[in-house]
């Protein structure tokens, strides 16, 4: 949240665990990697991407993860894919500035 921007009250987070035997882990990593995909809006630079990717190596929280063991993937659909409150993101004011590229 620090690093891109998302304003607190709008913030999704959904945590989802498999046994070992439902996932798959890449050759290499640890029992303990971890894929996480981030659905935000677009906006953000290239700058910015990469203090994420950085800091959620640097900072994985009480897990222990290495960071060898941590893939992020964002996923940016364009305003006109996003519904809220019935329209289109593009048409209403979402209370906060989407096109940071901070």
């Amino acid at each position: 949240m620090e690093v891109i921007k998302i304003p607190d009250h709008d913030r999704i987070q959904i945590l989802q665990e498999h046994r070992p035997e439902h996932f798959e882990v890449p050759p290499g990593k640890s029992d303990k990697y971890t894929s996480i995909e981030i659905l935000m809006f677009p906006g953000r630079s290239l700058d910015t991407k990469r203090r994420l990717y950085e800091t959620m190596v640097r900072n994985p929280g009480t897990l222990s993860i290495e960071p060898l063991d941590i893939m992020v993937i964002l996923l940016e659909p364009p305003l006109e894919n996003w519904g809220v409150v019935g329209k289109a993101a593009f048409d209403i004011d979402l209370g906060f500035k989407i096109d940071l590229y901070v």
